[in-house]
């Protein structure tokens, strides 16, 4: 009997995952990307529902290398959509950063890494140092921050100058690609330097993205939709697709028919059944939407049922908007624990310090970031989303129960917490 292809469990590596792994074609995001024709689009999804993976998906597809990359395609969805799309794989030079591990107690050595990280980009453009396309104050500037001599400044504005230089010498405007672009401002809010993270960021950001000449497009992912005032500042041209839009919603997550058939692939069809009640119940959009991370997590592990997502970062943030709860959110969490449902205005536009300013900045928190599910969404006259919300599966369920509630107990008491179960 055929061996069976392995999980690309805790992979995000494009190259590896789609030649070597059994992977879950998720290519025609690219067609979306450039049907679209967004300038920037910012992806808002939970973590660990595929985000890392997808981007290195566009790197690879886009980036122009000296060796031919289309063999990763030819086999996929996307080359099937045309000469239209084909034409642009192994194209563009590509601004790559993922902010993920940019996590640190203090502001100092948080900066240290988001610099690393720069300058590490810059390293990966080697044919900038020699190039006879550069004016003397680029090259200057790249080998200031290849050799870690550049003041912050430097690093400041350093996106927008690597766009331009790479505009200069390829004779064509790059792809900016950002994955987790808001670890380091959660770490901030968590760490108490939120303020000199995001005036970085902020800064960073719109050398790279306002108004730029030197961006063909660009593509940002995070767990939430940072105020525009907060980071995005006068970028009137981005688009932002969260968890309640209906574009793009069946590219990060399985959605049921790549569940039934993946369960088909490992005989394990009768457990479909277990998969939904433990993993399903996530709705993007209109589509309805599995844990990825899980529904491997459960494949490899022999089909056993555990919460395997939770387990996979800490809730220093929920630990931080659960404290001081008043009796009415209390009661609500008691509600939603029996399986009730509850309306709430949600709020897909906060900062971190306004997480707690009122429940339905709270329960927005718990929505975009992966512990409530709404079941159903209607837009008012304003422009304001009205979700009604519950609890999306066991495996969640089980947060709350074991975790939620824990912390809960440390703040309002372990006899008010009791009548919540």
């Amino acid at each position: 009997m055929q061996s069976k292809l392995p999980l690309p469990i805790g992979a995000s590596n494009y190259k590896l995952v789609s030649t070597e792994y059994y992977y879950v074609d998720k290519t025609l995001l690219i067609k979306e990307l450039l049907d679209e024709r967004a300038v920037i689009t910012l992806f808002t999804r939970h973590r660990r529902f595929g985000k890392t993976l997808n981007m290195d998906m566009l790197r690879t597809f886009f980036e122009k290398t000296p060796k031919d990359t289309s063999k990763y395609f030819k086999d996929k969805k996307i080359w099937q959509a045309g000469e239209k799309y084909t034409s642009q794989q192994g194209k563009y030079p590509i601004i790559f950063l993922s902010l993920k591990d940019v996590k640190f107690s203090n502001w100092e050595i948080a900066l240290e890494l988001l610099k690393e990280v720069i300058r590490n980009e810059y390293a990966r453009h080697p044919e900038l140092e020699k190039s006879t396309e550069l004016t003397k104050a680029d090259t200057n500037l790249y080998q200031k921050i290849v050799n870690d001599t550049a003041s912050d400044a430097n690093y400041l504005f350093s996106l927008g100058a690597l766009s331009r230089m790479l505009h200069a010498h390829h004779k064509l405007a790059p792809i900016i690609i950002i994955d987790e672009y808001d670890t380091p401002i959660q770490e901030g809010y968590i760490n108490s330097y939120y303020q000199q993270v995001v005036e970085f960021i902020r800064i960073l950001f719109s050398s790279a993205l306002k108004d730029n000449p030197h961006v063909t497009l660009a593509v940002l992912t995070g767990i939430l939709r940072i105020a525009k005032e907060s980071i995005f500042s006068g970028l009137n041209n981005i688009r932002i697709y969260s968890v309640l839009d209906t574009q793009f919603s069946n590219y990060f997550g399985f959605t049921a028919e790549e569940v039934q058939t993946m369960a088909d692939y490992y005989h394990a069809v009768d457990k479909l059944s277990e998969i939904q009640q433990w993993y399903d119940g996530y709705k993007f959009g209109n589509t309805e939407i599995y844990n990825p991370w899980s529904v491997l997590y459960y494949f490899g592990n022999n089909c056993t049922a555990l919460p395997y997502w939770v387990q996979t970062s800490g809730n220093a943030v929920i630990h931080e908007i659960l404290q001081n709860l008043n009796t009415d959110t209390c009661e609500s969490l008691r509600e939603l624990l029996n399986g009730i449902t509850l309306d709430s205005i949600i709020n897909t536009n906060i900062i971190y310090p306004n997480l707690k300013d009122m429940e339905s900045n709270i329960f927005s928190f718990l929505l975009m970031t992966g512990y409530l599910k709404s079941v159903n969404t209607t837009i008012d006259d304003q422009g304001t989303y009205i979700c009604q919300l519950a609890i999306p599966n066991k495996e969640v369920q089980s947060v709350y129960c074991n975790e939620i509630l824990s912390l809960l107990s440390n703040h309002i008491g372990e006899n008010i917490v009791h009548t919540l179960n």
